[in-house]
């Protein structure tokens, strides 16, 4: 059955992240992203844009929040994750830093998803070493989560909207590429298994011809066919513009 968010929820989660804002106002020129889902993925993080050389992705727990699958995507007939307020729950992701002069290209980069800030008292660590590099750094830090700009939600109810396996996949394999990259003995990942959301939800098995944007497949075959493409033009258009050009230049 479907239903549309009341006004009271951005209230809810207003209240719940506390300084909700859209927009980086601090005096920084870094901020702090907050990852809960297909972000966790190496591979499907730098589909679209590279990881800056120097950026670090450290594990956190975001408290009084919870992540939830009830977002439909009717261009992709899937359910896609989104985070609430949850007073006394908890979710586990990555954070990373940003420049403040990237993030409106960043903003472009995740679509259909806006940035709110994320009370930095509402975040706990992992590790304590990692605990200075962003709440050291500054008083003044901010962290920010994209939530979606979807207007109509699907609870478990709605049991003919499916969460895609290939997507969820991608998410839970960035769940135990964190938890080994930092050596959490799987801490990470049973957080994740607690905190997924999964719960009466169900799924569909698309592994084979997957529906998710970015999963391996899909990337390899788009990989695949810039390598076609490219052959093609180092075989063909490459040497003919070289004629053209030696014709008029002379060189």
């Amino acid at each position: 059955m479907k239903s549309t968010k009341p006004i009271f929820f951005t209230l809810l989660l207003s209240l719940m992240t506390s300084n909700l804002t859209l927009a980086a106002d601090g005096g920084n020129d870094t901020v702090w992203i907050f990852g809960y889902g297909s972000l966790m993925s190496t591979l499907a993080r730098t589909a679209t844009a590279e990881d800056p050389q120097d950026a670090e992705y450290l594990p956190v727990r975001v408290h009084d929040m919870a992540r939830k699958w009830n977002l439909w995507i009717e261009k992709a007939t899937q359910r896609a994750l989104n985070i609430e307020a949850s007073p006394g729950d908890y979710l586990n992701g990555l954070l990373f830093p940003v420049k403040t002069k990237d993030l409106p290209a960043f903003d472009i980069r995740e679509g259909a998803y806006h940035r709110v800030k994320i009370a930095k008292d509402k975040v706990s660590f992992y590790r304590e070493d990692h605990r200075n590099k962003v709440l050291g750094t500054h008083d003044d830090v901010e962290i920010y989560a994209y939530l979606p700009n979807y207007k109509f939600y699907f609870g478990p109810e709605d049991t003919e909207k499916k969460i895609a396996m290939s997507y969820l996949n991608i998410v839970r394999s960035g769940c135990v590429e964190v938890d080994q990259t930092n050596n959490l003995n799987g801490q990470f990942i049973m957080d994740c298994h607690k905190t997924l959301g999964l719960e009466e939800y169900d799924t569909f098995q698309d592994e084979d011809q997957p529906t998710y944007i970015r999963h391996p497949k899909k990337l390899l075959n788009k990989a695949e066919q810039r390598v076609d493409f490219l052959k093609g033009y180092l075989e063909k258009d490459w040497p003919n513009y070289l004629e053209i050009v030696r014709k008029y230049w002379g060189f």
